[in-house]
């Protein structure tokens, strides 16, 4: 892609098949991507340790009743949540594209000797183990995925839990991926940064589709000397009641809704449903 292209494009285009995805797994990007995941200045790949925490905290007391319990985390990063729950007496295994994250993590896992597994691949793909107690998407991935694509996630984390066992999902409010799409353009220079090495300038623009209720985002990375690179973030928007009866399809009940973390500014555009199998 080169300037005269981005100058001359149409309207954004809300079909995936035409867009590139954001290169999770590539190693490059995932090196640098775990440099987002542990800095604590910001919330973008990952929470701070403080608000995570209190997540933790509350999950530990209010959801597992402080009983010992097998945990799946998906797309865990580099294991802030799991290591918090393992050092809690809980028996965890992570799920995550990113190599370079999981590497982390299985590092760190290493070093405190805790009850912990990880798996590199795409939560899509990978075969999940069963016999949890509790299962784990958070932060706003569910809303990632195509609508059919979020009805084969939820059968397989539903067939992975035992009986009684919970799903955690947070998700984002329709309000909160409404909001991404209709988002004004932004842009950027960073002297290095996830989606280089190098110096680049990052564009961003948004549409929100409001017959399909997704919002894309899409991202030019201008650096000197190559292609201008082209990315996107999709983000499928659900009602509480469509979301619900989603869950009730795949066999989940007695989903019960919570507000997002306290104190937690990006919490303001997310929620928490917690159903049982």
């Amino acid at each position: 892609m080169d300037l005269k292209q981005i100058l001359t494009r149409n309207k954004l285009s809300t079909a995936r098949s035409n867009l590139h995805s954001i290169p999770w797994s590539d190693k490059e990007f995932s090196r640098r991507s775990l440099q987002l995941h542990l800095d604590q200045s910001n919330d973008i790949n990952s929470r701070r340790f403080e608000i995570i925490d209190k997540q933790i905290n509350w999950i530990h007391h209010h959801l597992l009743d402080k009983k010992k319990s097998k945990i799946l985390d998906l797309a865990c990063g580099p294991g802030l949540y799991t290591s918090r729950f393992a050092e809690l007496g809980h028996s965890c295994i992570g799920i995550d594209i990113s190599p370079k994250v999981i590497e982390y993590a299985n590092k760190d896992t290493k070093i405190k000797n805790l009850d912990l597994e990880y798996i590199e691949g795409d939560i899509l793909d990978v075969s999940f183990p069963d016999g949890f107690d509790f299962i784990i998407l958070n932060f706003g991935w569910f809303n990632t995925f195509e609508k059919k694509e979020a009805d084969i996630l939820l059968q397989k984390i539903y067939q992975s839990l035992n009986s009684g066992g919970k799903l955690l999902l947070e998700p984002f409010t329709y309000e909160g991926v409404e909001f991404h799409g209709d988002h004004p353009p932004v842009w950027h220079s960073c002297m290095s940064g996830i989606f280089s090495d190098f110096p680049y300038i990052y564009l961003q623009e948004s549409e929100w589709n409001t017959k399909h209720e997704i919002s894309v985002v899409r991202y030019y990375i201008i650096s000197e000397g190559e292609d201008i690179k082209q990315y996107y973030q999709y983000y499928q928007a659900y009602k509480t009641d469509t979301l619900i009866k989603k869950m009730n399809s795949a066999g989940f009940k007695n989903c019960e809704l919570y507000d997002s973390i306290e104190d937690d500014k990006f919490s303001e555009d997310l929620f928490i449903i917690v159903c049982e199998t």
